[in-house]
C-alpha cells in the first residue's frame, strides 16, 4: 500500500510519500514489513502554487466585466465566465459543449450580412492561429432581441507551440453602437439640412487653434471635404486684405469679451467664382466661465444677394419709368390748361 503523510521535524513540515509492502516466510505468512519513504517537499509545493494560481485565475476571471469562453480545436465551449453566461442569457451548463458555427446563434455581421461559422473570429484563430481583435458581429439572444458584440480572440497553445484551443472575450456593445449610430444619422441628417438651407458650421478651439468644419462649408467655399480645413491665415487667401483684418479683429474680440459677431464679405474660390458669405460666430465658455472656443455659421447669400439686387433694379426702372410717364402727363395736362 501507500498513502502521503506530513511530519513536523525541528518545527518545518516535510511531506512524504510512503510505500509499505509485507515480508512474508516461507509458508506466505507475513512475518513483517518493509516501508520506503520518499520526500516530495517540492511536488506539494508545485501542487500547491498551482492550485492557488488556478483559483486566482478563476478569481480574475469572474470578476471580469467580459464576457470569456474558452474553446477547443472542435470550436466546443469548455469553459465560460459569469459575465459570459450574463451577456449571452445561457447558463454554463448549456453553453458547455456549444460551438460557434451552431446556427442558433444566428450569427451576422455588423452589417448585417450573414456570418459563415468558418469566418467567425474563435475559428479564424483556431485555423490559422493569428488573433482576431475588435470583431463586431450579432447574434440572436434568448430574450428575443439582438445584441451586438465586440469579440477578441487568441490561441491557446500547447508544449509544442500548435494550436490546442481558443480563448475569446467579448462586451455587449448594443447600446454603445445603437448611440453612435443614432450620431450618424443626425450627423447626415444635419449635414442635409444644411445642404438645403446653404448654411455651413465651423468651430474654432481657442487653446488649440484648431479648426473644424462641416460638409456643407467645404461645398461653400469650394473645397475638398476630405481635406484638413484652412487655418485663418490660409483663409486669407480667398479674400480681400482688409476683409482679412476686419474679420480678425471681430474674432478676437468674440475671444476677449465673447461678443457676437456678424460679417458679410466675398470670397474669390479656387475656380475664380465669387460667392458673397455671411458670417456669424459666437463665444463658447468653459465650466469656469472662460473663452475656450468659437463656433458659428457661414451662409452663401450670394443668389440672395443677386436676387435682391435684380428687384433693386427692377423697382429703380418701374420708378424711372413712372417718373416719365407722369411727366409726359403733367406735359400734356399743362397743354390742355
Amino acid at each position: 500500500s501507500s498513502d502521503v503523510c506530513s511530519s513536523d521535524l525541528g518545527g518545518d513540515d516535510r511531506w512524504f510519500r510512503v510505500r509499505i509492502q509485507p515480508v512474508r516466510d516461507g509458508t506466505g505468512a507475513v512475518v513483517g514489513r518493509v516501508a520506503g519513504w520518499q520526500a516530495i517537499d517540492a511536488e506539494i509545493r508545485a501542487r500547491d502554487a498551482l492550485s492557488a494560481s488556478e483559483r486566482l485565475y478563476r478569481s480574475t476571471l469572474e470578476s471580469l466585466a467580459e464576457g470569456v469562453v474558452v474553446q477547443g480545436m472542435s470550436g466546443a465551449i469548455t469553459f465560460a465566465n459569469a459575465a459570459a453566461q450574463r451577456i449571452l442569457g445561457i447558463t454554463v451548463d448549456r453553453l458547455t459543449g456549444v460551438t460557434s458555427t451552431d446556427p442558433r446563434w444566428e450569427a451576422t455581421c455588423a452589417d448585417g450580412s450573414p456570418l459563415a461559422g468558418e469566418d467567425h473570429p474563435s475559428m479564424v484563430t483556431l485555423r490559422t492561429g493569428i488573433p482576431q481583435r475588435a470583431f463586431v458581429m450579432a447574434i440572436a439572444h434568448p430574450d428575443g432581441r439582438r445584441i451586438r458584440l465586440r469579440v477578441n480572440t487568441d490561441p491557446l497553445c500547447d508544449r509544442d507551440g500548435a494550436v490546442a484551443g481558443v480563448v475569446a472575450s467579448f462586451e455587449d456593445v448594443t447600446a454603445e453602437l445603437a448611440t453612435l449610430d443614432a450620431l450618424e444619422r443626425r450627423r447626415v441628417e444635419l449635414a442635409e439640412a444644411q445642404r438645403i438651407a446653404g448654411v455651413g458650421s465651423w468651430r474654432l478651439d481657442v487653446v488649440t487653434g484648431h479648426i473644424e468644419w462641416s460638409d456643407e462649408l467645404y461645398r461653400i467655399w469650394g473645397l475638398d471635404p476630405g481635406g484638413p480645413p484652412p487655418t485663418l491665415a490660409e483663409q486669407d487667401a480667398f479674400v480681400e486684405p482688409e476683409v482679412a483684418v476686419l474679420r480678425n479683429a471681430a474674432i478676437a474680440r468674440t475671444i476677449r469679451d465673447g461678443a457676437v459677431y456678424e460679417l458679410e464679405y466675398d470670397i474669390v474660390r479656387r475656380d475664380g467664382s465669387r460667392r458673397r458669405l455671411d458670417v456669424r460666430g459666437e463665444a463658447i465658455r468653459g465650466p469656469d466661465g472662460s473663452i475656450v472656443a468659437v463656433r458659428g455659421t457661414t451662409s452663401d447669400v450670394s443668389d440672395a444677394r443677386a436676387e435682391l439686387a435684380a428687384r433693386a433694379r427692377q423697382v429703380a426702372h418701374r420708378a424711372a419709368h413712372n417718373a416719365r410717364v407722369e411727366h409726359v402727363l403733367r406735359t400734356k395736362l399743362s397743354v390742355v390748361e
